[in-house]
């Protein structure tokens, strides 16, 4: 993710190869918050959460550690 929010060279460890492969390309070159929007709260069958909801999880949370690094105000 850069300066601007803008996340590029998504890459997972572990989850479901298809998922992951078409989350990581869908999600490139997207602005962090509409990914955020798009993903939080995806559940996976009956669990409580999903490959794409702990992306969205994992992007709020180096949007986070990114805005206080460089004590950005976005």
């Amino acid at each position: 993710m850069d300066s601007d929010f803008i996340v590029s060279n998504v890459t997972f460890t572990g989850g479901c190869p298809g998922n992951v492969i078409g989350v990581a390309k869908l999600a490139s070159g997207r602005h962090v918050d509409e990914i955020v929007s798009d993903l939080l709260g995806t559940i996976c069958d009956k669990r409580s959460t999903s490959c794409p909801d702990q992306f969205a999880k994992a992007l709020l949370h180096a949007k986070k550690d990114l805005i206080a690094k460089n004590n950005l105000i976005k």
